[in-house]
């Protein structure tokens, strides 16, 4: 089993689950299909993806370094700067709601709520 797989497999075991006004805000994960459901539509992420998402949206508007998403949980990256990377992706997959993960300069990511956005994700 593959490094990334075996990290997958640890974080199925006890996923985060988001906020309440992420919830209400439209946005439900999926960890069966490492899928994030934005309204009506399902999109399939990666599992690293899945495990950023998940952990941002657990606490929206804090603010988390690029060292803690490498240290709690997403630890099969390489290096701090893949996680821009991730994120990048992840906000290419969410599409028009890619608001939603917002970049702090000097700090890192956070994920918001408020502002809600009728657009689907990207196909």
């Amino acid at each position: 089993m593959g490094k990334e797989s075996q990290h997958a497999e640890d974080f199925m075991s006890s996923p985060l689950e988001p906020s309440d006004d992420a919830h209400q805000a439209g946005l439900v994960l999926v960890p069966e299909h490492f899928a994030v459901r934005i309204g009506d539509q399902e999109v399939v992420l990666t599992p690293t993806q899945f495990r950023l998402l998940s952990l941002l949206s657990s606490e929206p508007g804090r603010t988390f370094s690029r060292s803690e998403l490498v240290e709690t949980g997403i630890g099969d990256l390489v290096s701090e700067r893949t996680v821009d990377v991730h994120i990048k992706e992840l906000r290419r997959k969410l599409g028009p709601d890619r608001w939603r993960v917002e970049t702090v300069p000097r700090q890192g990511y956070l994920f918001r709520v408020e502002a809600a956005h009728q657009g689907g994700p990207a196909n």
